[in-house]
């Protein structure tokens, strides 16, 4: 950790009609750092990285991002991507287009970076393959390389190991660390603890409001602390 804060949210509560799914939360994340927000379902998880994408507004409280480029965010599978007739490379090649660029082809610079993000999520082989032909596992790493294609200082993940075998966390995990020692800060999604000790740091939600904050360091002594309920 740097100790430069990228995101600084305060007493920031958010809620799906009376349903409350974020509950005064207060949180610091520092740049080029990999975080995880650790809970069960209904944790509020999801909900803190949409505010954090700037895609929810919180009924109380302040967010401040401080980054470069728009954050990317990857979600889980969509159900449409199973209706869309994309090619693994198409679907990477996606997150080099951006509100300026929707017009325009991709240029060389672009095709080595889709490319290089292909292989080093070891999906190259896939590349002429549709998208909603995959695996589950195939599919995130696809889905991975297409948030890291868009290069935002930023990286929020929805679930993104959920589906993966023992093979394909730890080239999830190599990739990410790769991203965070080049400066991006990744925020990551996560309903398993062990999640928490290969991360920087770790914030637990439960019932929408963070019950526990740890580093690396003393994530790795309370790995097996159940989630609370």
């Amino acid at each position: 950790m740097n100790g430069q804060p990228v995101i600084s949210m305060r007493g920031v509560t958010y809620r799906y009609g009376s349903c409350v799914a974020l509950d005064d939360v207060s949180l610091t994340i520092e740049s080029g750092t990999l975080v995880a927000l650790v809970g069960g379902n209904g944790s509020g998880k999801s909900t803190l990285l949409g505010i954090l994408a700037d895609l929810l507004e919180p009924a109380l409280g302040s967010v401040e991002c401080r980054t470069r480029r728009r954050p990317a965010i990857v979600f889980q599978r969509p159900k449409s991507s199973d209706e869309l007739p994309l090619t693994v490379c198409e679907c990477v090649s996606i997150g080099r287009y951006g509100p300026r660029r929707l017009f325009r082809r991709l240029g060389g610079a672009d095709r080595r970076i889709v490319t290089d993000l292909m292989e080093r999520l070891e999906i190259d082989h896939l590349a002429g393959r549709q998208f909603r032909d995959l695996s589950g596992g195939q599919q995130q790493r696809t889905l991975l390389a297409q948030g890291l294609a868009q290069q935002s200082d930023l990286l929020l993940l929805d679930e993104p190991t959920s589906a993966l075998d023992v093979a394909g966390q730890a080239i999830v995990d190599e990739v990410l660390r790769e991203a965070t020692a080049a400066g991006t800060t990744v925020v990551h999604a996560t309903h398993r603890l062990e999640d928490a000790v290969r991360s920087d740091q770790s914030v637990e939600l439960a019932a929408g409001r963070v019950v526990h904050v740890s580093t690396r360091t003393d994530a790795a002594r309370t790995a097996t602390r159940p989630l609370q309920k």
